[in-house]
């Protein structure tokens, strides 16, 4: 327990380090955007964040493997892997829009243990470990944590529905289905990213569907949602990190919202 608080309280340090670097370029009228291979934007801010993130990882455990969303693969020789995600909406940060997030997530082996999300420009972070339940703090120096909870929302009719992108929702089969949820839904809104499911965590919203992600994206989710009392899983049921999709829920309702989403 003391070697996963450790990485924990480790974590919270490197991923606030990184998301304070990035308010340097947040904002700029003078940001550099490039386009990666798949057409996905990128910035300087992305980079230099997961250098920091990596920086301290080969300060402190240099021996745990590192997949990163800029930097690719480090392989290491523990049972630990570390997954970055140095900003975590970068188009909502070449906007200037203040929901993204600076994440890294933990796994043991085959099991992801603990993750932090860092939202630099709200001044705000969430993070868990496994049995040390789900914490959030609405200020960044000092940390003032309070308990991460999800709500006790268990009507369809009554929740609150989020999606980073209803554009990308109209890009697989599971447009019909979902156009269907969010008519069941007491609302609907978009709130994008890691802050939809941040939201989820901390009671203020039911269900958040992201139908496009990479193991990066899902790495720190799946502790922090679980801690939080909810559920993790992708769009299948299937619960992992691995999956190329994710639905966070209060836990309540997790089993209409597959229902709704694969009948």
């Amino acid at each position: 327990m003391s070697e996963l608080k450790d990485r924990l309280d480790f974590a919270i340090r490197a991923a606030t380090a990184a998301g304070k670097l990035t308010l340097r370029y947040f904002r700029s009228s003078d940001l550099t955007i490039e386009a990666k291979p798949d057409q996905t934007p990128v910035t300087r801010a992305d980079k230099e964040s997961e250098e920091t993130l990596r920086s301290h990882l080969a300060k402190e455990f240099p021996h745990d493997t590192i997949v990163g969303e800029e930097f690719g693969n480090q392989s290491g020789s523990t049972d630990y892997t570390w997954y970055l995600d140095p900003i975590d909406g970068t188009k909502s940060f070449i906007r200037g829009i203040p929901l993204y997030g600076t994440m890294m997530g933990l796994q043991y082996k085959d099991e992801a243990v603990a993750g932090v999300i860092v939202f630099p420009a709200l001044n705000e972070l969430v993070y868990a470990a496994k049995n040390l339940g789900a914490w959030w703090s609405d200020q960044l120096d000092p940390v003032c944590p309070k308990r991460a909870r999800v709500s006790n929302i268990s009507r369809l009719s009554d929740a609150y529905l989020s999606t980073t992108s209803a554009r990308s929702i109209q890009r697989t089969d599971k447009a019909q289905a979902y156009r269907k949820l969010s008519f069941t839904a007491d609302v609907n809104r978009c709130y994008p990213d890691c802050y939809g499911h941040y939201l989820v965590a901390t009671g203020r919203v039911e269900i958040m569907i992201d139908p496009f992600m990479n193991v990066w994206d899902n790495a720190p989710l799946q502790s922090i949602i679980q801690e939080a009392g909810g559920t993790f899983t992708d769009l299948q049921g299937n619960p992992t990190i691995h999956g190329s999709s994710a639905i966070s829920t209060n836990g309540r309702l997790h089993n209409q919202v597959i229902e709704f989403l694969n009948t």
